[in-house]
């Protein structure tokens, strides 16, 4: 259940971040590859520092990602 919340949220997330990728270091594919590649862990980093972890550690690390 966990794996198919993560995998949906990762879509949902890629669905709305309607960027030119070709702005960024990495290419779309490489991109997507990340998230899937995130959908296998127990994903808790606490990226920003700011309240301990949270789900916007996940998109905040998929934006560092990016560029």
């Amino acid at each position: 259940m966990a794996k198919r919340t993560l995998g949906l949220f990762m879509t949902i997330i890629l669905a709305f971040s309607i960027v030119s990728f070709s702005a960024y270091a990495v290419s779309q594919d490489e991109a997507v590859q990340w998230a899937w590649d995130r959908i296998n862990e127990h994903w808790a980093q606490d990226v920003d520092g700011a309240s301990s972890v949270q789900c916007v550690d996940l998109i905040k690390a998929y934006y560092q990602f990016l560029v």
